[in-house]
């Protein structure tokens, strides 16, 4: 069978002229729901993810799984390994930060995969590596592309979700992304083929503050 991964998706997409301009950044769009996820001494030890693909790598994926026989479970789930394989290199997109310092990440687990309604869908959760005190500080992470290929963004108006033993007075404020005029000009000429700038993702990056005061 034959099988994209996320990028791989992206790239023939943008080169056959498909939902993107191939002369600015981003070229392809997911939607993210994300909750941090607490243990039962109130530690932040995870960030549990859904990530929504748009409808062009969505039906994308559709064809190239009915060109091989339908839309299965089995294949579903080679897809996600496939992604997850991909993404490791990248972190999973994920940044979790407490205070100025970046933490380590675990291995994902509770991988899931599938479709509601006509977009295909993928569950995660991404553990950090040592349990964090949230009342230490501020705990922030952000979910995104670090080469903004990819545009994530939470859905709006969906509040970010607790989970575990929260504490009463733990919260968590999704800063919408700010990024420069010279980083949107930049974003605006690159062109697919343009060299990976590792850096622009984060510059078009919301940040979800954790903080239990």
């Amino acid at each position: 069978m034959l099988r994209f991964p996320l990028f791989a998706a992206v790239v023939l997409l943008c080169w056959l002229g498909v939902g993107a301009d191939v002369d600015a950044h981003p070229h392809a769009w997911v939607d993210v729901r994300s909750a941090p996820v607490f243990d039962e001494e109130g530690h932040l030890v995870a960030i549990e993810q859904e990530w929504f693909f748009d409808y062009f790598y969505s039906a994308f994926v559709r064809e190239e799984l009915e060109g091989d026989g339908g839309v299965t479970q089995e294949g579903l789930d080679q897809i996600a390994a496939e992604n997850m394989d991909e993404l490791e290199q990248f972190e999973f997109f994920t940044d979790v930060r407490s205070g100025p310092d970046r933490v380590a990440l675990g291995e994902p687990h509770d991988v899931a995969i599938g479709y509601q309604g006509e977009r295909l869908w993928l569950r995660f959760v991404i553990p950090v590596a040592a349990p964090l005190k949230a009342d230490d500080g501020d705990i922030a992470y952000a979910i995104y592309d670090p080469t903004y290929y990819i545009e994530m963004l939470h859905f709006e108006d969906e509040p970010i979700m607790l989970l575990g033993d929260v504490a009463a007075s733990c919260q968590a404020r999704l800063v919408p992304p700010n990024p420069t005029m010279e980083a949107v000009a930049l974003a605006g000429s690159m062109a697919m083929d343009a060299q990976a700038d590792n850096s622009l993702g984060e510059l078009f990056s919301e940040w979800v503050h954790v903080t239990c005061p």
